[in-house]
């Protein structure tokens, strides 16, 4: 279903590029979530982290290292496993 956010709650690159959010779990739940345990990632890779889980994916694939030295916390939070492109081969 499609989930409108509000507009207090989104971040800028959101209202800027006028996002919409589909998933079977509010994005906007996770992204608070992870606005508050991941305060050291930047709004966008917490928004697309909370795109993922919200969607139900099992894995977050990423070549970014600030996600990726968090990938501990963000399994034993939400459930996800992030993993860089060379795990997968």
């Amino acid at each position: 279903h499609l989930i409108r956010l509000r507009k207090a709650a989104m971040p800028k690159i959101m209202k800027k590029r006028n996002i919409e959010i589909f998933g079977a779990r509010s994005t906007e739940e996770v992204f608070l979530e992870t606005s508050k345990i991941l305060i050291n990632l930047r709004p966008l890779d917490r928004l697309l982290l909370s795109c993922a889980v919200s969607d139900g994916a099992a894995v977050f694939v990423t070549i970014d290292t600030r996600v990726l030295r968090h990938k501990g916390l963000i399994s034993q939070n939400f459930m996800i496993d992030v993993k860089h492109p060379r795990d997968l081969v």
